[in-house]
């Protein structure tokens, strides 16, 4: 199983097509990725987190 991790800036819209294809193993510790992800794209306004279909 993998998560879709989503990230949306206002007017970003290339950004958000990019990213929309990035998926990252639901192996890793989720705590320890929310909090890099946070960190990481804190100039991001929006996060959203998606299943990926499998």
């Amino acid at each position: 199983m993998s998560v879709l991790y989503v990230f949306i800036s206002d007017g970003a819209e290339k950004e958000a097509r990019f990213l929309e294809n990035c998926k990252i193993s639901w192996a890793m510790d989720l705590a320890v990725l929310r909090k890099t992800a946070d960190c990481y794209f804190s100039k991001f306004r929006r996060f959203l987190i998606a299943r990926s279909l499998h």
